[in-house]
């Protein structure tokens, strides 16, 4: 029972294309998401992001970290990005961005993952509920942050 699909949604008040921006710019989440440690492109795929490649290193709420290597599967502007994970954990993750009252976004995360590291499988049984509350701890940190960089207001955070 290592599998996980734990899904965050919260409105930003500012425009999709202004989400957009700040979500595809992967070197920049550091600066603005507490717990990644450091992301690093690798390769760039096509101009709308499709096929990038980046190694994000997060560090959790929680005594661990991961590290990952994300792959773009799918990348359309302003509205929804794709990426295959690899390394500690393996799955998908899913932005969802639709357009909601007066020129707020919705925002939907959608993360389809499999625990990869050992301990992590050993222990997911009884820890289970510790790497949920690890996640939404991570996605709360991320709409907080991701609003401070747009200098906009983040609201309806739900898990």
């Amino acid at each position: 029972m290592h599998h996980f699909i734990l899904i965050s949604r919260w409105r930003l008040h500012a425009s999709a294309d202004r989400v957009w921006a700040v979500l595809t710019d992967v070197e920049a989440w550091p600066r603005w998401w507490r717990y990644v440690r450091a992301a690093h492109v690798e390769s760039r795929g096509a101009a709308d992001h499709l096929g990038d490649v980046a190694r994000i290193d997060w560090r959790s709420a929680l005594a661990y970290g991961v590290r990952l290597r994300v792959t773009t599967t799918l990348a359309e502007r302003p509205r929804q990005l794709e990426a295959r994970a690899e390394g500690d954990l393996h799955g998908r993750g899913l932005w969802l961005l639709e357009p909601a009252a007066e020129g707020a976004v919705d925002v939907t995360y959608r993360w389809d993952v499999v625990l990869h590291r050992r301990w992590m499988r050993l222990l997911a049984p009884l820890l289970r509920p510790l790497f949920e509350w690890n996640h939404f701890v991570v996605m709360r940190a991320g709409a907080r942050g991701m609003a401070r960089q747009l200098g906009c207001r983040v609201s309806g955070l739900r898990e």
